[in-house]
């Protein structure tokens, strides 16, 4: 959704105004591998000063979090989500940036009617909140991300004159 309302070229990667979008081709509990192999990749291939301003921003559905409701971090617990879990075991607690998009919480605590719940489609009263809500703030906070990176960056060189 991101990407279409941000005119993003198609395919894979697809890069614009220096963000590069990684939509996983895998199941979210596989998506560590990905993350490793890419970030290994696009790294290698930066100068230092790009790097210092690169961040990797994993984005994820949140069951405890409101339906449209976000949450930015660095590092935490994976709280039982096997997506980020499996982003940490290969990058470590602290090495991507998490934006968590709330989804709402199941009424049951079914593992299986819980599964059935996060990997099923939006309504669409609920895909509108996304929409209108998320977009916006989601935007925002990408665009707070990547400002901070390169102050960061910006810091970490005025540091070394």
């Amino acid at each position: 959704m991101y990407a279409e309302r941000m005119k993003f070229p198609k395919g894979w990667p697809s890069t614009k105004d220096n963000i590069t979008l990684y939509p996983s081709k895998n199941y979210m509990n596989d998506s560590g591998k990905l993350l490793g192999k890419v970030q290994s990749q696009y790294l290698s291939s930066l100068t230092p000063m790009e790097k210092a301003k690169a961040a990797c921003i994993v984005v994820h559905d949140e069951l405890e979090l409101d339906l449209g409701k976000l949450r930015y971090r660095i590092g935490g617990s994976h709280k039982g989500h096997n997506g980020v879990r499996s982003c940490q075991a290969v990058l470590g607690k602290e090495g991507f940036h998490r934006i968590s998009v709330g989804i709402g919480r199941c009424e049951s605590r079914s593992s299986q009617e819980v599964a059935s719940f996060v990997l099923g489609k939006l309504k669409p009263n609920e895909m509108k909140v996304v929409e209108t809500k998320v977009f916006d703030e989601f935007s925002s906070l990408l665009n707070q991300i990547l400002s901070e990176k390169n102050e960061q960056s910006s810091d970490n060189q005025g540091n070394k004159k």
